[in-house]
């Protein structure tokens, strides 16, 4: 049996034929898939620490500006307090210089003078805390300060003590209420009105629906009634009780 180059030859072109061939329509195409995979793979990995961060510093932000939030919230208590109060003294200097002076002038009309002067230093102080609560109203109500204070508000209903849910469920039976009234200043999210609503209804421990409506002039926050129960948590109650401390 003797050797045949021609075959060999014819063999050999084939083979590298084939490699050719493997190399351009398969080697080729799996090379650039495993390179196309491992960019895929590391995109996907910068975009999840590019992501992780953002909501590191989403979370650190919210958590300076609700640091920032109290402290100017304080702030401006205090100086609505500081202001309120100098008025008052400055309105009380004010009224007994015109008393001493009406006093000298004319003892016979003193009562209707001071009675007026009363007045008029009412309607003043009246107006300028009138207009203190409403500057600061509008500065602090914001969707996100509502968020915050229906966290609280459903904090403080799952905190309730047993005597006043005791008492509560008693009276939501007693009165035969058919459903849970509450107000928000803005239009809550799907999540947070589900939450809420559970929490209303646990502690009434009924499940009673719950109708909500929208009402701007509460600032931010909500309130709910069920009915003669009421839960506050909203800037206009609150400040409305800020005013009758300050009266008291």
């Amino acid at each position: 049996m003797s050797f045949d180059w021609t075959t060999f030859l014819l063999q050999v072109i084939n083979f590298l034929v084939l490699i050719w061939i493997l190399h351009r329509l398969l080697f080729r195409p799996v090379l650039r898939l495993i390179a196309d995979r491992k960019a895929a793979t590391a995109k996907a990995w910068e975009d999840a620490q590019r992501v992780k961060k953002e909501g590191e510093n989403l979370q650190s932000a919210y958590e300076n500006r609700m640091t920032l939030w109290e402290a100017e919230k304080e702030k401006a208590r205090a100086k609505l307090l500081e202001e309120m109060q100098g008025e008052r003294r400055r309105l009380q200097a004010e009224n007994d210089r015109l008393i001493q002076d009406e006093r000298e002038r004319a003892r016979a009309v003193e009562a209707h003078r001071l009675a007026a002067l009363s007045q008029e230093a009412e309607n003043r102080a009246l107006r300028i805390a009138s207009q203190f609560a409403s500057r600061f109203l509008q500065d602090l109500a914001t969707p996100d300060l509502e968020a915050k204070l229906v966290e609280r508000a459903i904090e403080e209903l799952e905190r309730l003590p047993p005597e006043k849910l005791v008492e509560m469920r008693d009276s939501v039976a007693r009165e035969g209420v058919g459903q849970i009234e509450v107000q928000t200043a803005f239009p809550l999210e799907e999540a947070r009105r589900e939450r809420l609503a559970k929490a209303l209804q646990k502690a009434c421990g009924r499940e009673l629906p719950c109708k909500f409506q929208v009402d701007a002039q509460l600032g931010a926050g909500v309130r709910a009634e069920v009915g003669g129960w009421m839960a506050r948590a909203n800037l206009k109650d609150e400040l409305l009780f800020f005013a009758s401390k300050g009266e008291g």
